[in-house]
């Protein structure tokens, strides 16, 4: 039951960490404005982003995240395209998704009161 909680507080943080990369001013803060695109990571936002773009036959963000882009100006352009796909939208979803599943694993537990606040507290940066 541990294993199974500790996997989903993993892929909450990945992908809120994902959104917030693409999405938070006060995350741009202690980072760089959308560091995860000029790495060329290919982060939750990205992927569904590259596979909505597939679906069309198109390949821009591919090509943008092969050059590992560090203006902002095309930076905001690829999350443009990240918000246009559907992408910063279905990244909340999962996250929400995942938090619920690790509130139910917490619960399921019991006495994990202080972890469901740290989980909260995670999230409400969203």
């Amino acid at each position: 039951a541990l294993l199974a909680l500790v996997d989903d507080i993993g892929v909450l943080f990945q992908t809120l960490d994902d959104y917030l990369n693409v999405s938070s001013a006060a995350y741009h803060k202690n980072k760089s404005f959308c560091a995860d695109i000029t790495e060329g990571k290919f982060s939750y936002p990205v992927i569904h982003c590259l596979q909505e773009q597939a679906r069309c036959g198109e390949k821009t963000l591919l090509h943008i995240l092969r050059q590992r882009p560090t203006d902002d100006e095309v930076k905001r352009y690829c999350v443009e395209m990240m918000r246009k796909s559907g992408s910063l939208d279905a990244c909340k979803a999962r996250s929400l998704e995942v938090q619920a599943s690790v509130q139910q694993r917490i619960a399921a537990l019991g006495d994990g009161e202080m972890l469901l606040v740290c989980i909260e507290r995670m999230m409400a940066l969203m």
